[in-house]
């Protein structure tokens, strides 16, 4: 009896308004090729009391993201879905803007309670459907102001598939995409492919305008797995459980009423797509062209191996930025700086490794770089270097270093000298001892010297450098001597 008064006050209330002439009716019909409910409708409540009404239909199973935006006036929105027996499944109102899913479900004999999640704030709310085997439900939303009855203003109402979006844009591993945020309370739907076990990385970067960066991942059933949101860059992580389709929504993230352009960049970590092969002590060219890019590159180390990774600024406005993640997708070290990032990483087993470099202010700059790695116990290439003897060499690009070893039984104190010969570089001797550990350091102008007791025998590691910012180049001399 309770729930055949509400009907009749729910019915009873509409068709007061539409004898007032104060309610919209607007029919919206989910159609897998109708790109209409991938955008927003405009609306507005022009008089005290008016209620807009909306009806859609869905699926049993779908799951049916539904937001309202204030566009203007003084309207607080608010939102009511009624089911096809004019239940009310869900009440909502906010100053500004708010989101409601709903899930239809299939119903067969006995009524099965369905599920409502509600977000902006969280309120959950079952409701019963009427029995019988159902393939499309009908539902009504209404639309009125939600502070006292009596605000007017322009709103926008979005609605979309989480399950199966209408027009999502595909992504795949290692793209870079354009998108904006063109009007208040859109929601952006993008759809990749992965398998169960994937390591996936996202990241979304301002690129224009006020809106705050927010993405929300969903697995294949449109069920929230993540959501992350930060006024310029956000990126988030996730194991996809299950292979399939997975689903995100980019949007503002500060009140759903800001707009703007971003990029958004999506990579697997664990077998990264598009990745380049590191080759030790060898200089590579790279450079990060859009905003959230992300550069991967691999290299494959032995458990205790000493691994130097080193990002150096060539042009631009781009800040270093270097990742190291292990082949389960967790991040082993990180580094960033505005001229030259650098990180000495000892790798715990065996297997290979994935290096992510991207700009390290805020992941919106961009500009040239170059990569330099080399493995500091068993170095690859390098110049041998005995007591007694003076070498001269060239840095000729921004983030080179050369690798010299040195010979020794132990027991004897080891003078190296490093001078200037010519350009801007200052001279910056390392020493490293057999198991790529650092003993001694030294930065200099023009000319720098260290003295170190070698105790035990083995092939001591030598890296020179430019001492000042890793971005300058010139002629050196570097000499040894034995002193026992």
């Amino acid at each position: 009896m309770e729930n055949i008064n509400k009907r009749m006050l729910v019915w009873a209330a509409l068709l007061a308004c539409m004898l007032l002439g104060l309610s919209q009716d607007h029919q919206l019909v989910f159609s897998q090729t109708d790109a209409v409910y991938a955008e927003s409708i405009s609306g507005s409540i022009d008089a005290p009391s008016e209620i807009d009404r909306y009806t859609f239909e869905a699926n049993p199973g779908d799951l049916i993201i539904i937001g309202l935006a204030k566009t203007s006036g003084g309207l607080w929105p608010e939102i009511r879905v009624l089911d096809a027996s004019a239940d009310l499944v869900v009440e909502q109102s906010h100053a500004e803007y708010l989101e409601v899913t709903v899930r239809p479900m299939a119903v067969i004999e006995e009524p099965v309670a369905g599920d409502v999640q509600i977000f902006l704030p969280m309120i959950v709310s079952d409701t019963a459907p009427t029995a019988g085997l159902q393939s499309k439900i009908e539902y009504t939303i209404l639309i009125g102001d939600g502070f006292d009855g009596t605000r007017t203003g322009g709103y926008n109402l979005f609605l979309q598939k989480l399950n199966e979006p209408i027009n999502p844009t595909e992504l795949t591993y290692n793209d870079t995409v354009s998108g904006s945020v063109d009007v208040v309370g859109e929601l952006d739907s993008f759809v990749f492919s992965g398998e169960a076990g994937d390591i996936v990385l996202a990241g979304m970067s301002q690129v224009l305008g006020p809106v705050w960066q927010q993405i929300r991942l969903y697995d294949p059933a449109g069920n929230l797995l993540n959501e992350v949101a930060h006024p310029t860059h956000v990126e988030t992580m996730y194991t996809l459980p299950s292979t399939g389709e997975y689903k995100m929504l980019l949007s503002d993230g500060f009140s759903g009423l800001l707009l703007g352009g971003y990029n958004i960049h999506l990579q697997r970590i664990n077998n990264p797509v598009g990745s380049v092969p590191l080759v030790f002590n060898e200089l590579i060219a790279g450079e990060i062209t859009a905003a959230a890019e992300r550069d991967a590159y691999t290299f494959t180390a032995e458990a205790d191996d000493v691994v130097l990774v080193s990002m150096s600024k060539v042009s631009e406005d781009l800040w270093q930025q270097v990742r190291i993640f292990n082949a389960a997708g967790e991040l082993q070290m990180e580094n960033s700086h505005p001229e030259q990032a650098e990180l000495f990483f000892k790798a715990a087993e065996s297997g290979p490794y994935t290096v992510l470099v991207a700009d390290g202010f805020n992941t919106t700059k961009t500009g040239s770089y170059h990569l330099f790695s080399q493995r500091i116990n068993n170095p690859s290439n390098p110049i041998a270097l005995a007591s007694g003897e003076t070498l001269s060499g060239t840095i000729d690009k921004s983030g080179e270093e050369k690798t010299y070893v040195y010979s020794s039984d132990g027991n004897e104190s080891l003078i190296l000298s490093m001078a200037g010969l010519s350009g801007d570089m200052w001279v910056r001797i390392r020493l490293f001892d057999p198991a790529g550990t650092l003993i001694a350091d030294n930065t200099h102008p023009s000319s720098a010297e260290i003295q170190q007791t070698l105790t035990e025998a083995g092939e001591y590691t030598i890296l020179l450098k430019d001492g000042f910012n890793g971005t300058q180049t010139g002629e050196f001399s570097i000499s040894a001597t034995s002193v026992r």
